[in-house]
């Protein structure tokens, strides 16, 4: 499966908690992720079994990247994402 850019850097965002705020108000979002500095993002790949480590570009995009990546992984038949991508979602 391929995803739009533009899609795979909202994911990012989400990755690295940039969405919402911790203090809403009427016109904005709570914070629904846990924001991650660059080295909580690669401790957070790291618990996904990857050995992704981040570069220290602009983490969204650098997520971005990671996860247009994973579903080129082996895996079990094209109904079948990679293991990686499935803890991803977990």
């Amino acid at each position: 499966m391929k995803f739009r850019k533009r899609t795979l850097e909202s994911l990012g965002d989400l990755v690295c908690g940039n969405l919402g705020s911790d203090d809403p108000g009427s016109s904005s979002e709570p914070k629904y992720f846990l924001y991650r500095s660059s080295m909580y993002i690669t401790e957070f790949f790291a618990e996904l079994g990857t050995d992704w480590v981040h570069d220290g570009s602009p983490r969204h995009r650098w997520v971005a990247d990671v996860l247009e990546t994973m579903p080129a992984e082996p895996h079990d038949g094209p109904a079948q994402p990679p293991e990686s991508s499935c803890r991803l979602i977990d």
